[in-house]
């Protein structure tokens, strides 16, 4: 089994990044002709649209500000072309390259771009769909029309518009494409989880198992190229990520058997996804054998910050810091520098497993180095650190340590748009006033606050203790014997 990153004949597989703006073309400026497709959710920035070059009415506006964040932490060099990325907000999300001559959008019709655009503004669920029954009414949606409508879904989490969308391309009898399918399957992805809710909701899992193996055996069909192959694949292995129960495992199982048999060649972010996938269900030896057969091949997925934040962030998702030790420990010794991304997978590892002053460390040693500043989600993560180390050890040291960092950390959420993120730190103010007006009269399970370390850290097992205990101590040295 050989690593290769290919390019397919048609230019190389479309990545999304910010851009600069284009310029303006006749009397709309704004209008763009070009592929859609979201950017991608979770610590991992999987394989993007299809292999085609044109430009997206994707702006950094239309997608959650994590995934902008997550793409913007790609390094350039895993990028097929040249990205232009920029930090500017008024940059564009652009497939690369941009030649003209490299692209092929049969997929379009040009007069249904200035519907692409208005669907990707929809803020209200009702909006878009009135815009797509609209469309299919003046018979003017095509499969790029059904995209971006599916697109918009997945970007503002609308669980019951994107199987409205859904039901009506079935019955309007409109043939995916890959870049359809694709985006499909990470919407699926991303409208696992009720707004607000962090857990994933067992009927939607099940529903979308069930669409997503429909959807990706309607992209086996449709595939035709590396670039496709590989984007079909990563985009199933994400929603096996997410939804990550036995029968996600058969069906990812199932697809990498599948892609073995091909002609065709996975690129550095299909082999990425797959270890994650593997990891975020414990297969150790698999992915540890994967990554020597890597090294060993000069592959250079293995040298890359995405591989290392995503098996980072499976490792913490199953709460074994000692496994993302080792993961950290392995990429190191290629002399890859760690992004804020992996900083933060790693830290999150240390906090679901109950050490918390190692989680707040490991980002402190982030800034010391000059890596990157803190966002807000690191924030509320460390925010919710600190409160645990200074109930289990109140002291003068442990208060002014935290007091220092709730006024740092008001300036960074009130600077950030991420309402989640906002959320979670009111939960922190609140509790850390009650704990430092009188540290004893809360209990560990009361100073869990930030969702993860309430339902997902080792630490809403133990044993509800009472503040003063130095229970986290107690904690490192039974981990120590």
């Amino acid at each position: 089994m050989a690593f290769s990153t290919v390019a397919s004949g048609a230019g190389p597989p479309i990545r999304f990044v910010l851009g600069p703006r284009p310029a303006a073309r006749g009397k709309e400026p704004n209008r763009f002709s070009g592929l859609q497709h979201p950017l991608l959710g979770s610590w991992l920035a999987t394989a993007a649209a299809a292999a085609v070059a044109i430009r997206s009415h994707s702006r950094p506006q239309h997608v959650p500000p994590s995934r902008r964040e997550r793409m913007l932490m790609r390094p350039e060099t895993t990028y097929s072309g040249k990205t232009g990325k920029s930090k500017r907000s008024s940059g564009f999300f652009l497939a690369t390259p941009t030649h003209p001559k490299n692209s092929t959008p049969v997929r379009r019709s040009p007069h249904a771009a200035g519907l692409r655009y208005r669907l990707k503004q929809c803020h209200a669920s009702r909006q878009l769909l009135d815009l797509l029954h609209d469309a299919c009414m003046a018979g003017s949606a095509d499969i790029s029309v059904f995209s971006a409508a599916v697109q918009r879904c997945g970007h503002k989490h609308w669980w019951g518009p994107l199987q409205h969308v859904l039901h009506l391309q079935q019955t309007r009898e409109i043939k995916s494409d890959i870049v359809h399918v694709s985006s499909v399957l990470h919407s699926l992805a991303t409208c696992l989880r009720q707004k607000g809710r962090f857990a994933v909701v067992p009927a939607r899992a099940q529903k979308a198992l069930e669409v997503g193996r429909k959807v990706f055996d309607e992209g086996k069909d449709v595939v035709t190229t590396d670039a496709e192959f590989s984007i079909l694949l990563s985009s199933t292995f994400k929603l096996c990520y997410q939804i990550a129960d036995a029968r996600c495992r058969e069906w990812a199982l199932e697809a990498w058997e599948w892609s073995s048999n091909q002609a065709f060649a996975k690129d550095a972010l299909t082999w990425q996804a797959y270890l994650s996938l593997s990891e975020r269900y414990g297969e150790v030896r698999l992915v540890d054998r994967l990554l020597t057969q890597g090294q060993s091949e000069g592959a250079s997925w293995t040298r890359d910050p995405v591989a290392l934040g995503g098996l980072l962030n499976a490792a913490a998702n199953r709460c074994d810091a000692a496994r993302a030790r080792a993961i950290w420990d392995t990429f190191r010794l290629t002399g890859l520098r760690p992004n804020m991304i992996c900083y933060a997978a790693y830290s999150k590892a240390h906090m679901l497993a109950g050490n918390p002053s190692k989680a707040v460390d490991i980002i402190e040693e982030m800034e010391r180095k000059s890596v990157a500043d803190m966002n807000s989600k690191i924030v509320v993560d460390c925010g919710q650190c600190l409160l645990i180390v200074y109930h289990s050890s109140p002291s003068e040291l442990t208060q002014q340590r935290l007091l220092k960092f709730l006024a740092r950390g008001d300036k960074i959420i009130g600077a950030d748009k991420r309402g989640n993120a906002k959320n979670e730190w009111r939960k922190i103010k609140k509790t850390a006033d009650q704990l430092l007006s009188d540290a004893t009269a809360l209990r560990l399970h009361d100073v869990l606050c930030e969702w993860k370390a309430q339902t997902a850290s080792v630490m809403k097992d133990w044993e509800d203790f009472d503040a003063d205990t130095d229970y986290l101590i107690m904690k490192k040295t039974m981990r120590d014997r």
